[in-house]
């Protein structure tokens, strides 16, 4: 490979340069997730609007926790129709409603 420089007083000049090369690097940060690798789960199928941290707070469970269970590349990339894995355990949103009115007699 060679460079012209076209200034001097002898006209132009042919420089000869080595390839230049670029080092690309690639670190990997894992997610900070407190789940053990065999963790158990259940399915939600996320909803249009839905985003991992609403998900998250629904069922009472970290975004990490999703991120890794769900092996996300991008927290921020998951579509309406897509199938999560919740972590076994987690508060689901029926869970926590009252099973229905109470009543009571008077005296």
């Amino acid at each position: 490979m060679g460079l012209v420089a076209a200034c001097g007083p002898d006209g132009p000049t042919v420089v000869n340069t080595l390839p230049v090369m670029i080092a690309l690097t690639t670190t990997t940060i894992p997610p900070t997730s407190t789940l053990a690798p065999d963790t158990e789960y259940e399915m939600y199928l996320v909803q249009s609007g839905d985003s991992v941290s609403y998900i998250a707070s629904k069922f009472n469970v970290t975004v990490d926790d999703i991120v890794a269970l769900n092996v996300l590349a991008d927290a921020d990339d998951i579509q309406a129709g897509q199938r999560l894995k919740i972590p076994a355990g987690a508060v689901s949103p029926a869970s926590s409603v009252a099973s229905g009115p109470t009543t009571t007699s008077a005296p």
